[in-house]
């Protein structure tokens, strides 16, 4: 198993810049793009590095948009803020999150099926605010997500008589 990287530059309809990385093992050409707007090719050893340019070149404008969707993906989230009136989304519909302070020791977090209620401590600096909502958020998703898919996956089980061991859910980094 032999591996080789490097660093590479294509200029098609657009730059795009790019690491090339070859394996012995791999069969065929792959093109990755990561979260972070990262472009990887896979390649087997066997393959030249004309041939390779052209696969890029041929999916240049599939590559192109899925950088710029990429981008702006990271850019939304970058920027996105947990403050008040802020809008999330669930199950396809807007919800605002409407927060009020209170004296309490801990953020509180309610959904009322159009809203997001928080209660935030009045003492917290608003980095910590935004963080702490943001957990909350984080977890009230995760519970959400277990007990809708929870509900389709053994509905799916009964009907194609399985038995699943767990349901676990996670927040990916990376979809496939």
């Amino acid at each position: 198993k032999f591996h080789a990287q490097e660093a590479r530059l294509l200029t098609a309809p657009g730059e795009i810049q790019y690491t090339l990385k070859r394996s012995s093992r791999r069969r065929t050409l792959v093109i990755s793009i990561s979260p972070k707007a990262q472009v990887t090719v896979y390649a087997p050893f066997r393959f030249n590095s004309i041939d390779i340019e052209k696969f890029i070149h041929e999916k240049a404008d599939w590559v192109l948009t899925k950088l710029r969707d990429s981008q702006e993906q990271r850019r939304r989230l970058e920027n996105k803020t947990y403050a008040h009136g802020h809008e999330f989304f669930f199950l396809g519909e807007k919800c605002p999150l409407h927060i009020q302070e209170n004296p309490s020791a801990r953020v509180n977090l309610s959904f009322t099926g159009k809203e997001w209620q928080v209660t935030v401590p009045g003492h917290l600096p608003s980095g910590e605010r935004e963080e702490e909502i943001k957990k909350g958020l984080k977890q009230w998703y995760k519970g959400q997500a277990k007990e809708v898919l929870g509900t389709r996956l053994l509905q799916y089980a009964r009907e194609l008589n399985l038995q699943p061991q767990k349901i676990t859910i996670r927040s990916q980094k990376n979809l496939w």
